[in-house]
């Protein structure tokens, strides 16, 4: 179940084929785009590899969170109060299209693909690159209609996306942390510094 956005599982039966199961939302209360900075466990750009776990059926698509497993590989990690291994699993399918979100950045909602009903986005194109903002299981599915799992444009230094959450953890979290640190401590993070000292504990969530 989500933490903030709940979700209800439905069986639906339309002109006599199954589709099942497919998930619709009850929204209590809709996060900011900024929250997610705070909320998120960790936040990775990785990349897809392919299928870890095929589905089982793969001429049927499930709306929600599929049992068939994407295999990322972690190009860059913005956030996390652990250095993350290089390797990351999530439920998803894989997907020859691509799913950019089709709204100015930052965004507000989530891609095309999460809003056809699932309230998530549950698929990925193989080779691509993808913001995922995690929670403390890895999974980007905690919160329901937000772009926590965003397909990256190339050449990545054009992705505005990309670029908004690099300098918003940096004005939020980093700026807010270096307040308490040393000096020498402190002069280790810069705008191309994203991950603290080994021996450096970064807060999940840091006061102003």
């Amino acid at each position: 179940m989500f933490q903030h956005n709940q979700i209800e599982l439905l069986i639906l039966i339309v002109c006599g084929y199954t589709i099942s199961p497919m998930w619709a939302c009850s929204i209590t209360t809709k996060t900011k785009t900024t929250e997610l900075i705070s909320n998120a466990y960790a936040i990775v750009r990785a990349r897809v590899i392919g299928y870890e776990n095929p589905p089982t059926e793969p001429n049927r698509r499930y709306l929600g969170i599929p049992e068939s497993v994407v295999k990322f590989e972690i190009e860059e990690q913005i956030k996390g109060v652990e250095i993350l291994p290089n390797i990351l699993w999530i439920n998803g399918y894989l997907s020859n299209n691509d799913d950019y979100n089709d709204h100015p950045p930052p965004y507000r909602h989530v891609r095309p693909n999460g809003r056809t009903g699932s309230c998530i986005a549950n698929t990925y194109k193989q080779g691509a690159e993808y913001l995922l903002f995690l929670n403390d299981r890895y999974s980007p599915y905690w919160d329901a209609l937000t772009p926590v799992n965003e397909q990256l444009h190339l050449p990545l230094s054009e992705d505005r996306w990309l670029r908004w959450t690099h300098e918003e953890f940096l004005r939020t979290m980093v700026g807010g942390f270096k307040k308490n640190l040393p000096t020498g401590v402190s002069s280790e993070y810069d705008r191309h510094t994203y991950r603290p000292p080994l021996n450096v504990a970064m807060p999940n969530v840091v006061g102003t």
